[in-house]
């Protein structure tokens, strides 16, 4: 069975518990598919209202495109916890003589770089929702803004996770150009999204 489709009380007790997954990945994945739902959850509550008549058509292009996001949130629950079953299994290797050392080395830098892939879709699927929760700050229903903001916070902590999870394996890759990617572009987008993020819901602690 997936992660994701397990109960909530179950997931927590295997979270809780000392298998390596699921694991701060899956949680981060997990925060944005959280964040979604309750974009989902305020479009929703606004379609159909005739106070909010003039957004109807752009609320339901922001209720397609959060569902797409949601579903693609809940497969890297799943797709975290894959990728980084090959990187737990290298670190049991071998490595008494000097070309094991290196093996090791190398397989283990190989199996991070492949372990960043999923925090950074995990990166750039929160940038594609947090445009429609910015979207929603102005659309949605009023009743229901603390939840715009807290969608916003929900991505905040999604992206910065997504991130500790990059950096805990960048110090293990022997790729310069790769590592360079990640310090400038990834780490460059996590604080334009994070100050994104925090500015909603600073605007909407004011406004409510």
């Amino acid at each position: 069975m997936k992660f994701i489709d397990l109960p909530i009380d179950e997931f927590l007790q295997k979270l809780s518990s000392t298998e390596s997954v699921p694991s701060g990945g899956g949680v981060s994945a997990l925060c944005g598919s959280m964040a979604a739902s309750l974009d989902l959850m305020v479009v929703r509550l606004t379609l159909g209202k005739k106070k909010y008549k003039q957004y109807e058509m752009e609320n339901t292009h922001i209720e397609r495109g959060a569902q797409k996001i949601l579903e693609g949130f809940k497969k890297l629950v799943d797709e975290d916890a894959e990728i980084f079953l090959p990187l737990s299994k290298c670190y049991a290797l071998p490595e008494i003589t000097p070309k094991q050392r290196e093996y090791k080395k190398q397989e283990i830098s190989r199996c991070s770089i492949d372990a960043c892939s999923v925090p950074i879709k995990i990166i750039d699927l929160s940038e594609k929702c947090l445009k429609l929760t910015l979207r929603l700050e102005k659309t949605g229903t009023r009743l229901a803004l603390s939840d715009v903001a807290i969608a916003a916070l929900l991505l905040n902590t999604a992206v910065n996770s997504a991130w500790m999870n990059v950096l805990i394996n960048m110090s293990s890759i022997e790729n310069p150009e790769f590592v360079k990617f990640l310090q400038d572009e990834v780490l460059k987008k996590v604080e334009e999204l994070s100050a994104t993020s925090i500015s909603i819901a600073e605007r909407i602690e004011k406004e409510i």
